[in-house]
């Protein structure tokens, strides 16, 4: 039992740390803005986990990657200090944003260029 709990250990530090940037966002559920404006964003690679939260930190949300361009999304419900794990659904990447008929999660970078999963795309 010990050696389990010292490799899921050694495992969780392997993970690299989620860096934050500055960027620009839109998050909307069900047709209306939750988040439009300044946020902070990040990603991890390999596993491409994506989040944003506003500046105070008052909402999260992020998509889990599944590859292909089909990920599951979550949010924080809008409670601040509460991690994003309120489940969403399934979402498809468009472009630079994650959407489904339900959600919608867009980030760019300062400069205004798209970003999808931390890549500057064109």
């Amino acid at each position: 039992m010990r050696l389990l709990s010292l490799a899921v250990l050694g495992a969780s530090l392997a993970v690299p740390a989620l860096a934050e940037t500055n960027a620009e966002c839109i998050f909307q559920m069900d047709r209306h803005d939750v988040l439009v404006g300044p946020c902070l964003g990040s990603e991890r690679e390999p596993s491409k986990a994506f989040a944003i939260s506003s500046p105070d930190g008052s909402i999260a949300a992020r998509v889990a990657s599944t590859g292909g361009g089909l990920g599951t999304a979550y949010w924080n419900g809008g409670t601040a200090g509460q991690p994003a794990d309120i489940l969403i659904g399934p979402v498809v990447l468009v472009g630079a944003c994650w959407a489904s008929d339900k959600t919608k999660l867009c980030m760019t970078d300062s400069g205004r260029h798209p970003v999808r999963l931390g890549v500057v795309v064109g």
